[in-house]
């Protein structure tokens, strides 16, 4: 059984909104809504502009839909074997899977306090998934944004989700908090997940008081493919901690932006990426969707030239990082160990061989180790001066700046595996 909400169906929605939702909550009440064990399919859609023309103040508004829309109080969905959730945009610009914004109520809304929290109480059973899906018929459509606004905003999906935006940001956080226990993460656009103006957003993970990464799961599998971006002091944490998670793509924090939406002040506003990377789980560092770009820095707001990546904290635990793209990947702090993966032309001896990027490590906790990997294809694994040549280049795409100020807690060694698979 679905639930379907159409623009048509003139929905009921606060006064002066132009968002409607199958599932639409306000005011400060805290409820539920209880399954029973059964799963639960509501889809938002089509929308609308222009509807219904004789209705009043709403006369011409566009209606956006977005399946689950919630501005204050709190709804949790529990003893839900799952969630179908499906947004259909066309006649609009908009939508959303998932929309929760804190949204205080005036002469003119009525309304509660404005702390929104939509609560999802599934499992770790991928049958049990949160599925996301928003159909690609208009500009900008994402499967989950949370915004502070003038409350303030959260979700909070305890299982997994099965999301595959194919437009625009996949989840998106605006100054709230959202917490994601796993799953599949797909955003092949402008980005799969994105954090601005202090938002968060957590996936299989929590930060610790002195800034590292642990895994709420050892065995939830996350599976995240598309770009990364955080901005304004907005911050990422990923939890990637057994071989079937991975992460594919670029993570974009050096970021200049608007600092001051009144005035218009441009400026260096960036946003932080923390990460564990552990128990063969592996981080595919290659582009994506378009990459972090804005209209100003290209002159275009076609695909942009995506800048280089940066992480503030990777914790590793035999972790793997394959990287296979031409942008630079800096890394702020970092921990544990992990295998290093470069692909190489020719026999690998030339450091010009090997075409991806380089890694910087700016400073590493005491007793860190990186283990640079590449495969044998044309290296004459026989010749001993040749050998040495390749693992010194391979060896030279790495660069430990805290050494030069004195550091000396990261230790490194270059091997030549049998071959490289990529995904």
């Amino acid at each position: 059984t679905k639930l379907v909400t159409k623009a048509a169906d003139n929905p009921v929605i606060s006064e002066k909104d132009n968002k409607f939702g199958t599932i639409y909550w306000n005011g400060d009440a805290e409820g539920s809504i209880d399954m029973t064990g059964h799963r639960l399919g509501i889809k938002a859609g089509p929308g609308g502009h222009g509807l219904l023309p004789e209705e009043g103040k709403q006369a011409g508004w566009e209606r956006t839909p977005n399946a689950i829309t919630v501005y204050s109080g709190t709804l949790t969905v529990k003893n839900v074997k799952g969630m179908d959730i499906e947004s259909d945009p066309t006649g609009s610009l908009y939508g959303r899977g998932i929309f929760v914004m804190g949204y205080p109520g005036g002469a003119d809304h009525m309304s509660g306090k404005g702390h929104a929290k939509l609560v999802i109480e599934n499992d770790d059973d991928p049958a049990h998934a949160v599925k996301i899906r928003v159909n690609d018929t208009g500009e900008d459509f994402g499967a989950i944004e949370a915004r502070k606004n003038m409350g303030s905003a959260e979700v909070d999906i305890k299982g997994l989700v099965d999301i595959d935006s194919k437009m625009w940001r996949a989840v998106e956080s605006h100054g709230a908090r959202v917490s994601i226990g796993g799953g599949v993460i797909k955003g092949t656009d402008v980005a799969s997940i994105a954090a601005y103006s202090n938002g968060k957003v957590f996936v299989n993970a929590k930060l610790n008081d002195d800034g590292s990464v642990s895994a709420t799961s050892a065995e939830r599998p996350v599976q995240i493919t598309g770009d990364i971006s955080a901005e304004g002091g907005g911050h990422i944490v990923l939890g990637l901690s057994n071989e079937k998670s991975y992460f594919k793509g670029l993570a974009s924090t050096d970021i200049n932006g608007i600092l001051d939406g009144a005035t218009g002040q441009w400026g260096y506003n960036p946003g932080d990426v923390s990460m564990r990377l552990a128990n063969g789980a592996t981080w595919e560092h290659k582009q994506v969707g378009t990459g972090y770009h804005h209209k100003k820095e290209t002159g275009s707001n076609e695909k942009g030239i995506a800048m280089d990546s940066r992480v503030t904290r990777l914790d590793a635990d035999k972790g793997v990082l394959k990287q296979f793209d031409p942008h630079k990947l800096t890394i702020d702090s970092y921990s544990g160990n992990m295998h290093l993966v470069y692909e190489h032309a020719g026999d690998g001896t030339n450091t010009n061989d090997y075409k991806a990027g380089d890694v910087h490590i700016k400073k590493a906790a005491a007793g860190s180790a990186v283990t640079m990997v590449t495969d044998s294809s044309g290296v004459a694994v026989n010749d001993e001066t040749a050998v040495r040549k390749t693992l010194n280049a391979l060896a030279g795409k790495l660069y430990y700046d805290g050494y030069v100020s004195g550091e000396r807690n990261l230790s490194g060694k270059a091997m030549i595996a049998e071959g490289l698979t990529a995904s």
